[in-house]
Parts: C-alpha cells; structure tokens; sequence
C-alpha cells in the first residue's frame, strides 16, 4: 500500500513539474544592437500576441524590433536590444498559464542586462509566407564585408555586406508546418515555418514514390482530350508490394485495378476516363503499407453558348465530331423518339427537337405486325377467290365487257 502511494505521489509530482512555466535565454548579458531570443514555455491557456511584449527600462518602455512566434506550449521572443547600456525587461503582460497545476493571470518578466561595444551585426526576423519562400534580414555595422555560416535546410556561406543584406530561404522542401532552427553566424533564431512540400512529394523523399501528375483538372469539349494517365515511379532502391487502387466505379474507368508491385526503377501507368459526358469531381486513392496518395480528378463540361450552337447548326459542319449536348441537343432514351430532326454525334443519335414518348414500344411493333398479317391474309383471301371463280361465269363477264366495249368506225376508201 505504501509503495502505491509513493507512486502515485511520484506521478502526481512529475505532471506538476510538467506543466510548471519555463523562462529561458542563452545568456542575460548582451551587447547594444545584439539579436536576443527568450523562451517560454507552459501550459499556456490562451494566445499571446504582440500587444503584450513590452522592454522597459525600469518603468520606462523602451522602443525595439521584435517577433513573437508561437510553437506547441512555447513562445519564442526574438528582439534586438537596446543600443544604451543599462539593466532591462522584457515583459509579456496579462499571460494565462497554468502553473503546477494552478490556473494563472500574471504579468512574465525577463531581466537582462545591455553594456560593452556595439554587436558587429544582429539579424531581425523578416516575413514568413506558407507557401513561398521568406527571408531574414542580416544587419552589418562593420565597413567591410564578412562571410556568414548559414545553415537551414542545408549549409553555406553567404557574404554580407556593410548595411542591411536579406537573406531568403525556400521551403519547398519543407513538409507540413514545423518549428525549425536557423543558424546565421552565432545567431541561431527559431522560426514556425509552414513548408510548400506536398504530402505526395514527400513521400518520394521517404519511398523514391512518383506520381504523375499530382492532380488532374480538366474541361472536357472533344474526345481527344477524354482519356488520361496517371503515371507511378519507383526511385527508391527497395521494391514496393502490394500496391492498391481506389476508385469510383461508378463514373470513371481506370485500368489496370489490380494489385501490384512496383519494383525499383519500374514504372507502372494507369488510364483514366469518364463513363459519361457529365462533371465530375472525386479522386483515385493509391494505399501502400500505411501511407494513402489521393489524386483529385475533376472534370468539367464547358458549356457552349447560344452562338456556338448556331455556329455548329450551319452547313459544312461534321456533327458527328461533336458530342450531342454541344450541338444543344438531347439523346432520346428507350421508349422515346426524336419530335423532329436528329443527327449522328459522337455518343449516339441526337435528337435537335424533343423528344416524346413513342407510340408504343414492344407492344405496338407487335400490333404492327398483326395489322401486315391481316392485310395479307385478306389479300391472299381476294386472290385465292378469283382463282376459283367459275371459268363460265368468268367468260360470260368478259364476254359483257367486250359488248359494252364501243366499236370504233374505220374510214373505208
């Protein structure tokens, strides 16, 4: 029983100890003109913007260039201090954090102290953009020039000059939004970057995986343009296995759907195309081990104008190159008929009027062939009868016909 509760104790300590606030900097000590960086970290229970840093000197607030970063339970102040020598704080006013377990409202304060000659250069956060790259600014108070250690997503030297030099950074190769670390010379500033590397593209780092292309948007008028591919490439030096494709079924055809195994430097391309000329929005799902690529696929029917139909309604033009629904007309399901004209197009007989409910279906045609058989038997009826008539009586009818013919007169010489 003890030993429960000295463990229990233990763990109730360690959670307290977790969640108690932490103010930290690399020194306390600085030159005028020197890049300062001081840590918070808690539990913070709500945001702290750049309304509440202050630097006073005693009660005084002094004016300086600062950014304020926030991380996952951290707040990172990056400031150039004061060019007078003197003793100052920093300030973040009004913070809510909880401390050892207790909710708190209170005013966090870092004292640090400004004397000697001025820095030779300090560096001051420029603009962060998620999705392009962003730069820091490297001010120089010496005459000539210095070269730099600079050291992000890789190592180099870089030359600054007397006076104020930028130095810009991509992110390209950045995935998702991270806290990351940038070394200029001594400095070595925190920044919140938000990397334009894809979830796709990074897994080309992690498996040699390629896709091509990473989505398809297209608009669709003619059938050359009806059918695409999407292409996987191993780069990697291991083969991958067991490879599976998703899809709607329904509204587009992919093939191959199979299973498969892609070996390294094997490529493997797929076809893709709409079962129906209509707008479609969705995509195609690739799954390997535990990772799942999405492509999005949308297709949209461009709408063709008043004009344009006319244009297409004139002589000389082949409709049968043209879907039905670009010429502005219909395709008339079973059990229907076109009310009035109709061409050939592309996806069947295109009705240009409306269409109407046929007259019957199934059971008319068999009506209609009822109605020839009966006309037939009554013609062979007729036929049979007059081949069994009495050949008297049917002489004697001639013979009435021939009196009752006129007898023509001939002049005699």
């Amino acid at each position: 029983m003890k030993r429960v509760l000295i463990l229990l104790f233990a763990v109730i300590l360690l959670s307290s100890l977790s969640c108690a606030l932490s103010i930290n900097s690399s020194k306390s000590i600085y030159q005028p003109g020197e890049t300062a960086v001081v840590s918070f970290k808690g539990n913070f229970l709500e945001s702290i913007n750049k309304n509440q840093v202050e630097v006073k000197r005693n009660n005084v607030i002094v004016p300086v260039d600062y950014l304020i970063q926030g991380f996952e339970g951290e707040y990172a102040v990056v400031f150039i201090t004061p060019t007078l020598e003197n003793n100052y704080t920093l300030w973040i006013n009004d913070a809510s954090y909880v401390n050892n377990g207790v909710q708190i409202t209170s005013d966090l304060s870092y004292n640090f102290s400004v004397n000697g000659t001025t820095k030779d250069y300090y560096v001051k956060p420029g603009t962060l953009n998620p999705k392009e790259e962003f730069f820091v600014i490297v001010y120089s108070n010496l005459d000539d020039s210095i070269n730099l250690n600079v050291n992000f997503t890789e190592s180099y030297n870089k030359e600054i000059k007397p006076g104020e030099n930028k130095i810009y950074f991509p992110v390209d190769k950045i995935f998702g939004i991270k806290k990351m670390e940038i070394t200029l010379g001594e400095y070595k500033i925190p920044f919140l970057v938000a990397g334009s590397l894809t979830h796709i593209q990074n897994l080309e780092n992690i498996y040699g995986l390629r896709i091509s292309p990473l989505e398809i948007d297209k608009k669709l008028t003619r059938t050359s343009s009806f059918n695409y591919s999407i292409t996987l490439t191993n780069n990697g030096k291991e083969d991958l296995e067991e490879i599976s494709v998703k899809y709607d079924s329904e509204d587009i055809i992919l093939s191959p759907v199979e299973n498969f195994t892609l070996g390294s430097g094997e490529s493997k391309e797929f076809t893709l195309k709409l079962k129906r000329f209509e707008n479609y929005s969705g995509e195609i799902t690739f799954r390997y081990s535990n990772v799942t690529i999405e492509i999005p696929v949308i297709f949209v029917i461009e709408e063709i104008g008043t004009g344009n139909n006319q244009s297409l309604n004139g002589s000389g033009i082949d409709k049968s190159q043209y879907f039905c629904e670009e010429l502005g007309g219909i395709i008339c399901i079973e059990n229907e008929e076109c009310s009035g004209d109709s061409v050939v197009s592309l996806n069947g007989r295109c009705c240009m009027s409306t269409c109407k409910a046929s007259s019957g279906g199934f059971g008319s045609s068999i009506w209609g062939w009822i109605l020839i058989i009966l006309v037939l038997g009554v013609i062979g009826f007729l036929i049979w009868k007059y081949k069994k008539a009495p050949e008297s009586e049917t002489k004697g009818t001639m013979g009435s016909m021939k009196r009752d013919l006129p007898i023509s007169k001939k002049n005699v010489p």
